[in-house]
């Protein structure tokens, strides 16, 4: 009873929030969505902002990986570690290359 009442006579970001779900894939900009939809909502100048969200949840292990990659190949460039403590440079590069071509899917 109390958060109703509280929600009632208080504004907060969920008064002025939209949630859409199933965006088509090729739909990454937040500003094109902007345009989109104050043209389709009919709020030209009135939509304050957009934020894209992505569940990323199936991909934690990869993005782990890929995280692991880049530290271990800044802390070699910067001579943190040597190679014979690491993996060899050539192949963090291969690694890194694939890393960069699975984010652009």
């Amino acid at each position: 009873r109390f958060i109703d009442e509280y929600d009632k006579l208080t504004n907060s970001a969920e008064d002025y929030t939209l949630n859409l779900v199933g965006l088509p894939e090729h739909v990454t900009s937040e500003k094109d969505l902007k345009h989109i939809l104050e043209k389709e909502l009919r709020m030209q100048g009135k939509i304050h902002g957009v934020a894209i969200c992505y569940n990323i949840v199936e991909m934690k292990e990869r993005i782990e990986e890929m995280i692991e990659h880049i530290v271990e190949y800044d802390a070699m460039r910067l001579g943190w570690i040597e190679e014979d403590f690491s993996t060899p440079m050539h192949l963090l590069e291969d690694e890194l290359a694939k890393d960069k071509a699975d984010l652009e899917e």
